[in-house]
């Protein structure tokens, strides 16, 4: 809510109060992409930088790529890094995760030592307290029975890192309908929700008519699906302006 308090000859001042929500467990976002990170932002419950938070990976192997680091400390995250042809970066263990937003990260060395003091967040956080990761893949990935299996194989093995309290937490996400490889992703939803501390979901996004984020208004729903416990706490308040045109 924007309430408007003060006018000047080439600006205009107004209060913004938005609601802040803080989560029963902390929330680390895994990807395959940008879309959790985003999505957690804009319902204010992304409290820090984390070293998944703008990467894009290939849905196939993402969560593998996600435990296998976090498993590792982060020891190959960013080791060897190169540029490939589309002029973005990569591990040389991970070609298929690219650090997408940062194409200078090669030579950057400041940023690397911000994104390695992200790792060490995560890992922090992780050893600390219990975790909600969360994860997205996309429903056009599984278009045969051997992508399923695969991705099951992936989720058992993020299971050996989950302490007792944490959960994993999938949203398969449809561009426009959940007729997307309906057959093979109802499947894969069954058998993700019969494994311990896991929880699937179905999200469309909608598309072709609200872009690569989807419709925001429906954000708070998909965590609620995902089984995320939150708690309304004390509204931001921050003074915003605008140019008068």
């Amino acid at each position: 809510m924007d309430v408007k308090f003060w006018t000047s000859k080439h600006f205009v001042y107004k209060i913004r109060i938005s609601k802040q929500f803080r989560s029963k467990k902390s929330i680390v976002p895994i990807g395959c992409d940008c879309h959790p990170a985003y999505m957690l932002t804009k319902m204010e419950l992304r409290k820090q930088s984390l070293p998944f938070d703008w990467l894009d990976t290939k849905p196939s192997g993402a969560l593998q790529y996600a435990f296998e680091n976090i498993r590792d400390s982060f020891s190959r995250f960013m080791l060897d890094l190169a540029i490939n042809e589309q002029q973005k970066v990569f591990a040389s263990a991970y070609p298929d995760a690219l650090f997408y937003h940062f194409d200078d990260l090669v030579i950057n060395k400041p940023l690397q030592e911000k994104i390695g003091q992200r790792c060490k967040i995560l890992l922090d956080i992780y050893n600390k307290g219990n975790c909600y990761f969360i994860h997205n893949t996309t429903s056009l990935n599984f278009d045969d029975s051997s992508k399923v299996d695969e991705f099951i194989a992936s989720v058992e093995e993020f299971q050996t890192i989950l302490k007792p309290d944490d959960e994993l937490l999938i949203y398969l996400r449809y561009d426009e309908s959940v007729s997307e490889n309906q057959l093979y992703c109802e499947e894969l939803i069954k058998q993700v929700n019969a494994l311990s501390n896991c929880r699937m979901t179905a999200y469309v996004r909608e598309k072709e008519k609200f872009g690569i984020w989807g419709d925001e208004s429906k954000y708070k729903k998909l965590l609620n699906d995902l089984g995320v416990v939150c708690t309304e706490t004390f509204p931001k308040v921050e003074i915003v302006k605008k140019k008068i045109s």
